[in-house]
């Protein structure tokens, strides 16, 4: 099974104004007026910040021209939808309606890519990650949920400040179609499944008692239909 761990394309010719240092450093930052904005390190989102993931991960990003900037610490900041990077000592930031897509290696020596969902048709600036790209491949969306506060005076009981929660989607995409999303059931699973697939993967579910509560059931799922391909 064909599994990219890195979406970003090659450098085409482009008209741009950044300029990069051989050491992977940003030069210079003109892309527009407020494509990529600079911050002292002190000055704090303008919400509480939720990362994918809270480590400064070394990786590439891709802005919509194609160019590519390689070698930066970054993590991405849901609340925001912006991605941080650090040029030397300075705090960048850059609007995920201004990427392509985006990689890094976590801590545990993996790549984990990135692509954002006006590139592969979704119609907004959304983040997905690349689990599976193949003939049918696998995306999810990772957003935020705001859980209110709850407290009760009276009674003293619940929270006193608001939580957030990550949110998890998925979906899958055969060749370029549209993205489909893939709901935590396996009846609405199924109803998901074209008919001309249905008869094999339908069967595979079942035999193997897919119930679409955990991540793997979708990655298992996305690896078979895919050799229905071969």
């Amino acid at each position: 099974m064909k599994q990219l761990y890195t979406i970003l394309l090659a450098i085409g010719s482009v008209t741009i104004c950044m300029a990069q240092n051989p050491d992977g450093q940003l030069s210079d930052v003109t892309f527009g007026k407020t494509a990529i904005t600079q911050f002292s390190e002190t000055i704090e989102p303008s919400n509480k910040p939720y990362y994918i993931d809270e480590n400064w991960l070394v990786g590439e990003f891709q802005i919509l021209n194609n160019v590519k900037f390689k070698e930066l610490p970054m993590r991405f900041n849901l609340i925001d939808n912006q991605l941080y990077f650090k040029d030397r000592k300075v705090v960048r930031v850059i609007s995920a309606s201004l990427l392509k897509g985006f990689s890094w290696t976590n801590l545990n020596g993996e790549i984990e890519s990135f692509i954002i969902g006006n590139t592969i048709g979704f119609d907004t600036d959304a983040v997905f990650r690349i689990a599976i790209q193949d003939s049918v491949s696998l995306y999810s969306k990772n957003s935020t949920k705001i859980i209110k506060a709850n407290y009760n005076e009276a009674l003293s009981i619940g929270d006193k400040t608001d939580k957030i929660k990550l949110v998890r989607e998925f979906y899958f995409q055969i060749k370029n179609g549209n993205l489909v999303k893939l709901e935590n059931s396996r009846k609405k699973v199924l109803a998901a499944i074209p008919d001309q697939y249905f008869k094999e993967v339908g069967y595979f579910i079942n035999t193997n008692k897919l119930k679409f509560k955990y991540d793997q059931d979708f990655v298992e799922l996305i690896e078979y239909w895919n050799t229905l391909y071969r």
